[in-house]
């Protein structure tokens, strides 16, 4: 990843408003999907039955926590046929992908040609039919979302069973909208009967044993802003920055190791 390769005074790769969801691979997809909804309180959403996966959330967005079933030693392909997941990119479980939230489809087209005139490998475009996304790998291997939404009542498109959601995205197929979609004061989902009741997907953290690294890529393409930072500890937040940090960033020491 040519981080160093891009200039600082041209500003960052993409603008990133805050993190959006982030998607697990689970050895058991009913087993996951009931401790999110029913122990830690996540509403369920819908089930996208051709993959393997459910998703879950509060209401700020379509999901805060995506789980897919681990491949199991084979392929899964998308709505169009193409290979969503290779078998072995999901054959254990643990991490998928961190999905960070751009303002709007205009943003994110920017932000793609800004990676490919600064030469920042992307390793797929996905139209997920509520959103549009560009997928890359951060210097550790985790893998990077930017999306933006494409329909603002995205439950009258996903909701409840669907055979298969993603298709490949062409981002020069049809104008982009400038308008940001995203629901700004949304009406929570509780569950009423969990232990839990959550607000919003905070913040995560990822461990490394390259932190300045990690960081550099985080502001540099991601465009989080730093915080703080201290003893290789980074504290990073996007745009919308009413809740404090997004993403921490953590070297590895005894009994941690790298990942999230």
């Amino acid at each position: 990843m040519p981080v160093t390769a891009i200039a600082s005074s041209n500003g960052p790769i993409f603008r990133t408003r805050r993190l959006g969801h982030v998607n697990f691979f689970v050895a058991d997809l009913d087993r996951a999907t009931d401790f999110y909804h029913s122990t830690c309180g996540l509403a369920l959403e819908f089930i996208e039955t051709g993959l393997k996966a459910s998703f879950l959330g509060t209401g700020n967005t379509p999901h805060d926590v995506g789980c897919i079933e681990t491949t199991k030693g084979k392929d899964r392909f998308g709505r169009d046929g193409h290979l969503q997941l290779p078998r072995e990119v999901g054959a254990n479980p643990g991490l998928n992908h961190l999905a960070w939230e751009i303002d709007n489809e205009v943003e994110l087209i920017a932000g793609y040609e800004r990676c490919l005139k600064a030469g920042v490998p992307i390793s797929r475009l996905a139209d997920h039919q509520i959103a549009h996304s560009i997928y890359m790998r951060d210097p550790d291997g985790n893998v990077a979302e930017f999306y933006v939404d494409t329909i603002r009542d995205w439950r009258s498109v996903l909701h409840g069973e669907v055979d298969l959601i993603t298709s490949v995205w062409d981002p020069k197929a049809k104008q982009p909208t400038p308008e940001p979609l995203y629901d700004p004061a949304p009406a929570l989902r509780l569950v009423e009967t969990a232990p839990f009741h959550p607000r919003r997907l905070a913040s995560c953290t990822l461990v490394t044993r390259r932190p300045d690294r990690l960081a550099e890529f985080y502001t540099k393409v991601a465009g989080l802003r730093s915080l703080e930072e201290r003893d290789g500890h980074h504290t990073l937040c996007g745009s919308d920055d009413r809740h404090g940090a997004h993403l921490t960033i953590v070297p590895a020491a005894k009994g941690l190791e790298p990942g999230l």
